[in-house]
């Protein structure tokens, strides 16, 4: 499975997996922790869109900054887990470089499944 996020169109159009099933290590992710078809996302908790984020908002340049919006009527499910388009805001401060990062295939979706936080962007 492709796990960067990648343009789906030039208007900052973006998509990828956000939420993939099982994970590298034993079927886990790095923190132990995993999804399956079985996991409740709470998709009715914010049903039109949520805020994208970047690094979770703990990147110290960018802050808790929404820097786009992930539209939930993309939300599906295929046999890698949940995939969804987002539309990044071209006319945040940080659009660019989040840009140049979704080229170079450095940039990946999260769930956001830090206890605070939902959809969020993360580099690697």
């Amino acid at each position: 499975m492709q796990r960067a996020v990648k343009f789906a169109g030039p208007d900052g159009l973006i998509e990828g997996h956000a939420i993939p099933f099982g994970g590298p290590f034993g079927g886990k992710d790095l923190d132990g922790e995993y999804f399956s078809p079985a996991t409740d996302l709470c998709l009715d908790w914010f049903p039109a869109e949520r805020p994208l984020l970047y690094q979770h908002g703990l990147d110290g340049g960018v802050g808790l900054s929404v820097v786009g919006r992930v539209k939930m009527d993309t939300f599906r499910t295929d046999d890698d887990g949940g995939w969804v388009q987002a539309q990044l805001d071209q006319q945040h401060a940080y659009f660019s470089r989040i840009k140049r990062l979704v080229e170079q295939g450095k940039l990946y979706f999260s769930s956001g499944a830090m206890a605070r936080l939902i959809g969020v962007l993360c580099v690697r």
